[in-house]
C-alpha cells in the first residue's frame, strides 16, 4: 500500500509539474489547455504517451486507496475530521485518476467510445459535485484563471510565476513521495 501512495505522489506531482509547464508555455504566447486535461493529452500524444497516462492513473488510484485506508484508520480526538479530509482526498485522487484512465483510452485507437462514455461519467460526477459547492455561473477552470490573469497589467509575469510555482509543487511531491511518512 506504502509503495501505491508513493507511485500515486510521483503522478500527482508530474500533473502538477506539466500544467505549470503548460501555464508558462501558454504565458509565453503558446496555445493549449492549462488544466489537467490538456495536460494528460498533452503526454498521451507522444509515443508511449499512453503508457505514460496508464502509469499516472494507477499511480493516482493507488494514492486514492491509500487516503481511503487512512481515513478509516484514522484514531484518536478529532477523528472524524481527519476522516472527512482523508475520504475527500481519496475521492479528488480517484477522479483525477479515472480521468486519466479515459485519456489514455481516447489515445488508443480502438478504444474511444470507452473513453468517450468513461468521460462522461467523469464528467457527470464532477458536474455534481461543482453544483453542490458552487455557483455554476460564476465557475470556471484553470484555463479562465490564467486567461484572466493574462489581461492584467504584468499578468504575463504574475501567470510564469504561478506556472512556476505549479511546478515547484509538482517537484516538492516529488519528494513527498520518497520522504513522507506513510
Amino acid at each position: 500500500m506504502h509503495a501505491l501512495a508513493r507511485a500515486g505522489f510521483v503522478a500527482n506531482g508530474v500533473v502538477h509539474a506539466l500544467i505549470g509547464t503548460l501555464v508558462v508555455a501558454i504565458a509565453a504566447g503558446g496555445r493549449g489547455e492549462a488544466d489537467r486535461v490538456g495536460a494528460l493529452r498533452t503526454v498521451a500524444a507522444v509515443p508511449w504517451g499512453a503508457a505514460v497516462v496508464w502509469a499516472i492513473a494507477i499511480g493516482l488510484w493507488g494514492l486514492a486507496l491509500w487516503h481511503l485506508a487512512a481515513g478509516i484508520t484514522a484514531r484518536g480526538d478529532g477523528r472524524w475530521g481527519r476522516r472527512a479530509a482523508q475520504w475527500g482526498q481519496s475521492v479528488v485522487f480517484a477522479a483525477v485518476g479515472t480521468l486519466a484512465a479515459s485519456i489514455a483510452l481516447g489515445a488508443a485507437p480502438d478504444a474511444d467510445g470507452t473513453a468517450r462514455v468513461a468521460s462522461r461519467g467523469i464528467l457527470g460526477v464532477l458536474l455534481l459535485v461543482a453544483a453542490a459547492h458552487a455557483d455554476a455561473a460564476r465557475a470556471g477552470g484553470l484555463d479562465s484563471a490564467v486567461d484572466g490573469l493574462l489581461t492584467l497589467p504584468a499578468g504575463r509575469a504574475i501567470t510564469v510565476a504561478l506556472g512556476i510555482g505549479l511546478v515547484a509543487y509538482g517537484v516538492f511531491c516529488g519528494f513527498r513521495a520518497r520522504y513522507a511518512r506513510l
